[in-house]
C-alpha cells in the first residue's frame, strides 16, 4: 500500500503500533515538529524510528510516536502514515491532525535548513489544498502550541523560525500563481 501525499515523495510507512488506523477523518489543522534524535535524513527516522515497534520506557509505558511526515535536512520527505489514519504525534490533538517531523539535529546546527523549510512550506500548501485548509498559523500550529500536555516545551520553535516559515509559504503561494517570491530560496 503506498502513501497518499504529495506526488513524488517516498514512502516508508510507520509500525502498525505506532498509529491508529480509520476509514476516514477530518482533518482541521496541520502541526510542525521537530526531531530529538541525531538523524539528519528523513529515510533514517523513517526507517529506524516509525516502522519500527514502540518503544518500552522503564515505567512499562510505550513510546509510540509517529508523524505523517518527516522532512529531512536535505529537503527529503518521507510519508509515513495515511491521512486518514491518526498518527500519533500531539496527544489529543492527533485525532485532527496532520503531523509533520523535521530533523533538526546536525551536529553544530539545531536549525532547520533552507531547503527544509521550502520543502515543508511545498508540502503544507499542497496539503492545504488537498484537505481546505488554509494556510495561516490559525491552522498551522507547533507541537507545544497544540498540546499543552506535551513535555517537549520548544517544539518545534527551538529549530524553526516562524516569521521564516511563513514567508516560506507565501513564496510557494506566489510562485504557484506566477508571481515571484520575496525571498530567492535555495532548492526552489
Amino acid at each position: 500500500m503506498a502513501g497518499d501525499g504529495l506526488p513524488g515523495i517516498e514512502w516508508i510507512p510507520a509500525h502498525p503500533q505506532r498509529y491508529f488506523a480509520k476509514s476516514s477523518r477530518k482533518i482541521d489543522a496541520i502541526v510542525l515538529h521537530c526531531t530529538d534524535g541525531k538523524a539528519v535524513d528523513a529515510r533514517q527516522t523513517a526507517r529506524n524510528v516509525f516502522a519500527m515497534p514502540p518503544e518500552v520506557a522503564a515505567d512499562g509505558t510505550k513510546r509510540a510516536q509517529s508523524s505523517h511526515y518527516i522532512v529531512g535536512r536535505d529537503g527529503t520527505i518521507v510519508q509515513c502514515v495515511r491521512h486518514k489514519d491518526i498518527a500519533y504525534h500531539a496527544n489529543e490533538e492527533s485525532a485532527a491532525t496532520i503531523g509533520i517531523e523535521h530533523n533538526a539535529r546536525d551536529p553544530g546546527d539545531t536549525t532547520l535548513t533552507e531547503i527544509q523549510y521550502w520543502k515543508s512550506a511545498e508540502l503544507v500548501v499542497w496539503l492545504g489544498q488537498q484537505l481546505g485548509i488554509p494556510m495561516d498559523r490559525w491552522y498551522i500550529w507547533g507541537h507545544s502550541e497544540i498540546d499543552t500536555t506535551t513535555s517537549h516545551r520548544t517544539c518545534p520553535q527551538r529549530a524553526l523560525d516562524w516569521d521564516t516559515y511563513m514567508q516560506a509559504i507565501a513564496d510557494v503561494q506566489a510562485l504557484a500563481q506566477g508571481r515571484p517570491s520575496m525571498r530567492l530560496w535555495t532548492g526552489s
